[in-house]
């Protein structure tokens, strides 16, 4: 089974059929901070119910396990040795975008929260994201949206932490 780092922060990928992407990293490794600490860890993917409790992902991939490597984490699926960089930019008031590099190509975006030992995702799903992204930070298209090269990436994320929606996701430290 081929990984995706997508498939696993980006729920949304199945409800929305997209989430906010880039070709190429908006944040550098010099903005990014080690969030979940500096050992490594793993990692159990919840689930959001309309609700509000916490269900285990089982739509999800496997347990995901987070290494440290410079100011960034590799993300790998527990039994694959197939890594992706995963890396978390401040924006205040707790909140980080997470941009985790799918492919040479492709950059996916979700906002991140630390919440004690777990991490809370809020994704960044392109229907979601059309009524609520004012300017022209975002291209979007039939089935995607990319952040348009030369915007104000981190004004783009604060201003969606600030908006409206809460964590769909959390993933939750196990060892």
């Amino acid at each position: 089974m081929r990984f995706r780092l997508a498939a696993v922060i980006a729920i949304g990928l199945a409800l929305s059929g997209c989430v906010l992407e880039s070709k190429a990293p908006v944040f550098g490794d010099d903005e990014s901070e080690l969030i979940l600490g500096a050992t490594p860890a793993t990692y159990k993917p919840f689930q959001r119910t309309p609700g509000g409790r916490w269900i285990v992902a089982h739509t999800m991939e496997p347990d995901m396990r987070l290494t440290p490597q410079g100011r960034h984490y590799l993300a790998t699926q527990l039994g694959s040795t197939d890594a992706r960089a995963v890396a978390f930019a401040a924006l205040g008031d707790g909140w980080f975008a997470a941009q985790m590099i799918d492919s040479d190509d492709s950059t996916i975006y979700a906002l991140a929260k630390p919440d004690g030992r777990d991490l809370l995702i809020r994704v960044l799903a392109c229907d979601q994201l059309k009524a609520i992204v004012a300017g022209d930070a975002v291209v979007f298209g039939s089935s995607s949206c990319k952040i348009r090269p030369g915007a104000d990436a981190r004004a783009l994320f604060r201003a969606l932490a600030d908006g409206p929606g809460e964590a769909e996701l959390k993933f939750a430290r196990v060892r």
